[in-house]
């Protein structure tokens, strides 16, 4: 896509589509009734550990935190998802804006104007997921485009395994983002090791922390997650279809259009930015490898999709 200049009406679409959206998030979570996972997710705030019988905790603190600060609400619990994609959006805007601070905003803008941005509301372990990546990719970014290793590009690479480390105590889903790292860095960036090393050590304190729960608690997260949960999968040809039509729908017609449409220039962004090549990819293919016995969630793919955004805006 050619590039735009940024006008002052272009910020205040912008901020009128974030307002608006986020307006409307406040009003359904304050009206529409609580789930049943939600409900069952209430209760870790009420009572925060280091772990849960099938996830990490993540969702439990941020659920906790809002239930010392802002009280015992429905509207308060669901806060933090409520306000997710406007950090989201913001944070992917920084991120692209390492590679193009002219097409950052609209990568911004094309996930502001997904219609799952504007009604979801409901607080699930894939609320802190979405976080923590999106904050762990961006700062890889900042770390990837420093032209040699000095004191900021090691600073980006400790934060991205920090936020990393924190989307593995949300959801496994996480390792995922990891796969991406590993092939990245085995395959395209061999001479930055060293970044990758700072990166998974500043990493290890969240997987440590759910290794020790673990080894206290009988292995009920890797049972429920690995065995009990994909006991009598088997293949059948609408799941893979029904893998498509959720991307379909996260991406909507009209960002699938031009991604259609400008084929050949996404083939030329992937070439020259092969982080996000691999930032997409990756788990692209690990779930469509997946939806071969699984049905995917669409709540799967939710940390990654917003990646596309960046694509088709540069």
């Amino acid at each position: 896509m050619s590039p735009s200049f940024l006008s002052l009406s272009m910020h205040r679409a912008l901020w009128a589509v974030a307002g608006l959206s986020l307006l409307i998030r406040l009003a359904i979570s304050a009206t529409f009734p609580i789930t049943g996972d939600e409900a069952f997710f209430y209760w870790w705030g009420v009572f925060p550990d280091w772990g849960y019988y099938d996830h990490p905790p993540m969702v439990g603190w941020f659920i906790a935190a809002m239930l010392h600060g802002l009280g015992d609400s429905t509207w308060s619990i669901r806060l933090p998802t409520v306000l997710l994609p406007l950090v989201q959006g913001l944070v992917l805007w920084w991120g692209v804006s390492a590679w193009d601070r002219e097409r950052a905003p609209w990568a911004a803008l094309l996930f502001w104007l997904t219609p799952i941005n504007w009604i979801n509301t409901l607080v699930t372990t894939d609320t802190p997921l979405m976080l923590w990546s999106m904050l762990s990719v961006a700062c890889l970014i900042h770390a990837e485009v420093r032209p040699r290793l000095d004191g900021r590009a090691w600073v980006m690479y400790a934060l991205s395994g920090v936020f990393i480390g924190c989307a593995f105590l949300s959801k496994y889903f996480s390792v995922v983002l990891g796969l991406s790292y590993l092939v990245y860095f085995a395959v395209v960036r061999r001479e930055r090791w060293a970044g990758l090393l700072v990166l998974v050590l500043a990493a290890l304190p969240g997987p440590a922390i759910n290794l020790w729960w673990n080894m206290g608690h009988g292995w009920s997260n890797i049972m429920f997650n690995v065995y009990n949960r994909n006991q009598g999968e088997v293949f059948g040809w609408h799941k893979p279809g029904l893998y498509l039509l959720t991307w379909a729908y996260l991406l909507t017609p009209g960002v699938l259009w031009l991604g259609v449409k400008h084929h050949v220039a996404l083939r030329e962004v992937w070439g020259r930015h092969r982080l996000l090549a691999c930032l997409i990819l990756v788990p692209v293919a690990f779930f469509a490898l997946l939806s071969l016995k699984k049905v995917i969630g669409l709540h799967w793919v939710l940390s990654f999709y917003p990646l596309m955004f960046a694509a088709v805006a540069l």
